[in-house]
């Protein structure tokens, strides 16, 4: 996953997802597929930081049976 910062009037993608829904400089967490679909545009996004999450452990709560997951980010150097 990325971390970026978003530029909606740079992208070449008028018809997207970034542009209908976001404004200048909102930061949001997206897919790497949606960010390499993006990546030809030269601008529209800027990285703040690629990570990935991974489960740790799961367990069931003793109290009210529900499974509780714990995850841990792990960052890849840029």
């Amino acid at each position: 996953m990325y971390k970026v910062k978003l530029h909606p009037d740079k992208c070449s993608k008028r018809d997207c997802w970034l542009v209908r829904n976001y404004q200048e400089g909102d930061i949001v967490a997206i897919a790497d597929n949606h960010f390499n679909y993006h990546k030809d545009c030269k601008g529209c996004m800027d990285i703040l930081e690629h990570y990935r999450v991974v489960t740790v452990k799961r367990e069931k709560c003793k109290y009210c049976g529900n499974i509780v997951i714990r995850r841990k980010k792990i960052i890849y150097t840029l």
